[in-house]
C-alpha cells in the first residue's frame, strides 16, 4: 500500500485517506445506511435486472461471415449490394449415397414432390434428373432392376446436362471411354441441384436446414441422415447457429460453478458466498441482455468473450465481500468499511479497464468491436454491481459481527488508514 514503507519507520507520513476512498464513504452513507438510499439502489438495480431480462428473451442467434470485412471495405460494400439487388440465394444439392433408386422408386417420387412444396426453394433452380427422366410418376416402369437402369443411362444420351448429377457402379460409365460400361449394376450415388431462396436470421437458416434433413430421413426411413441430406459448403457456417446457445448454457453452467466452488475457499460464509455469485450470475444475464439492445447476436465471437467475462466479474464482487467478512461491527458499518478500504481499488479496475478498451470503440472490425461492448459493459455492470449493489446486499443480509480480541487483522469501521496503518506499527497506539 501507498506509503506502508515510510510508516514502518515514521507512522506520521503516511498520507490520509484519498478522495475516492472519502467519496465512496459519502455514498455509502446515504446508499447503505438510509432506508430510503438502500430501496434507490435496489430499485435501480431491478430495473437494471429486467431490461436485461428483457434483451435475454429477445436474443437472437447469428452469424455471417462477411461481418469479419471491415465497415469501410469495398469486399463489404459489394456484398451488400449484391444481396439487396441481385441476390440469387444460396446454392445447395440433395445427396443420394448408395439408394437404389429402382427399390426406392416411390420415395423417389415423393422426394421430387417434397422439394417442389418448398416454399424456401426456388423453383426454376430445380435440377431433378428423376422428375425429367420419369416426369409421369404413375408411367409403368421396367420390372426389372437391370433394364430400369439400362434405360436411366440410354435416356442420359438425351439428357447429357444430368451426366454429372449420376454416379454409376461402374466407374467406366462415368468416364469419356464408356464401351465397357455396365450400367445394370446401378446407380452408386447422385444429386438434385436446387437454391435456397435468401433467409433472414441464422436461426431461420439452421431451422430451414435441419427441418429437411429430418424430413429427408422420414421419407427414405434412414435414422442415420446419411443416405439422403441437403448440403452446401454454407451449411457448415449455418450449423454454429443451431448448437451455439446450448453450447454456451453448458460452458456456463461449468464455468460458473467452477467459479463457486472457488468463492467458497475464498470467503468461507456460505451467506456471502452465495450472495456474491448470485450477483455474478445477474450480470452475466444482464450484460448478453443488454448485448441485445447494442446489436450483438449469439455466435462464436460473442460466446468467447461471454465466458471471459464470467471469470472477469468475479474480482469485483469478491474483493468487496472478503473486507466484508473480515470487518467487524454492524452490517451497515462492515458494508461501508469495505467500500472506503477495498473501494477505491475497485474504482481504479473498473476506470483503467475503461480506459484501456475504450480505444477499440473506434475500430472497423468485427471482432474488435465485440470485444469492447462485452467488455465495456462487464466492467460497468459488474463492477459497479460489487461497488454499489453489493454493499446495500450485504447491510441487509450479511449480518453482524462481534469484534475478536484474538485477531488483530479484522478491520473496523470508521477508522482511518492513517490510525488504521499506525496501529499496525505500535497497537498501543490504538488504544
Amino acid at each position: 500500500p501507498k506509503g506502508w514503507c515510510c510508516c514502518l519507520c515514521v507512522p506520521q507520513c503516511n498520507p490520509a485517506d484519498g478522495l475516492v476512498s472519502r467519496a465512496l464513504g459519502k455514498v455509502g452513507d446515504v446508499a447503505v445506511k438510509t432506508l430510503p438510499g438502500k430501496m434507490a439502489s435496489l430499485l435501480v438495480w431491478l430495473i437494471i435486472f429486467c431490461v436485461g431480462v428483457a434483451g435475454c428473451a429477445m436474443m437472437t442467434k447469428d452469424f455471417k461471415l462477411e461481418w469479419f470485412f471491415p465497415e469501410n471495405s469495398y469486399s463489404k460494400d459489394f456484398i451488400g449490394l449484391n444481396d439487396k439487388y441481385f441476390s440469387q440465394g444460396t446454392d445447395f444439392y440433395f445427396y443420394l449415397g448408395g439408394v437404389d433408386v429402382f427399390a426406392k422408386k416411390d420415395q423417389m417420387d415423393q422426394l421430387t414432390s417434397y422439394i417442389h412444396k418448398q416454399s424456401v426453394i426456388k423453383t426454376s433452380s430445380i435440377q431433378n434428373w428423376w422428375e425429367n427422366f420419369r416426369p409421369d410418376a404413375t408411367a409403368s416402369v421396367p420390372t426389372t432392376a437391370s433394364a430400369f437402369y439400362t434405360d436411366i443411362y440410354s435416356w442420359l444420351n438425351s439428357a447429357p446436362q444430368y451426366r454429372s448429377s449420376i454416379i454409376w457402379v461402374d466407374t467406366s460409365c462415368n468416364s469419356e471411354n464408356r464401351a465397357s460400361c455396365d450400367p445394370t449394376r446401378g446407380i452408386a450415388h447422385s444429386k438434385i441441384a436446387s437454391t435456397l431462396k435468401r433467409l433472414g436470421s441464422g436461426t431461420e437458416r439452421f431451422e430451414t436446414v435441419n427441418g429437411m434433413r429430418k424430413d429427408l430421413n422420414t421419407i427414405f426411413g434412414d435414422d442415420s441422415g446419411k443416405t439422403v441430406f441437403p448440403f452446401s459448403n454454407n451449411f457448415l457456417y449455418w450449423e454454429e447457429n443451431g448448437v451455439i446457445d446450448s453450447e454456451l448454457t453448458r460452458n456456463l453452467v461449468i464455468a460458473a460453478g467452477v467459479v463457486f466452488m472457488i468463492i467458497c475457499m475464498l470467503i468461507p460464509r456460505p451467506r456471502i458466498a452465495l450472495i456474491v455469485s448470485l450477483g455474478i450470475c445477474m450480470s452475466i444475464i444482464e450484460i448478453v441482455g443488454y448485448m441485445h439492445w447494442w446489436g450483438l447476436t449469439i455466435n462464436g465471437t460473442t460466446t468467447i468473450n461471454i465466458l471471459i467475462c464470467l471469470g472477469l466479474s468475479v474480482d469485483y464482487s469478491a474483493h468487496i465481500a472478503h473486507i466484508f467478512k473480515e470487518s467487524v461491527g454492524v452490517a451497515n458499518d462492515r458494508a461501508v468499511a469495505a467500500m472506503t478500504r477495498i473501494g477505491p481499488s475497485v474504482f481504479h479496475a473498473i476506470f483503467s479497464t475503461l480506459l484501456a478498451v475504450i480505444v477499440l470503440a473506434a475500430s472497423n472490425s468485427y471482432v474488435f468491436v465485440s470485444f469492447f461492448k462485452i467488455l465495456f459493459l462487464v466492467t460497468l455492470v459488474a463492477g459497479f454491481k460489487g461497488l454499489w449493489l453489493l454493499p446495500v446486499v450485504l447491510s441487509l443480509l450479511g449480518g453482524d459481527q462481534e469484534v475478536k480480541a484474538q485477531d488483530p487483522e479484522v478491520v473496523k469501521p470508521g477508522v482511518s488508514n492513517e490510525a488504521r496503518l499506525a496501529e499496525a506499527v505500535n497497537p498501543a497506539w490504538g488504544s
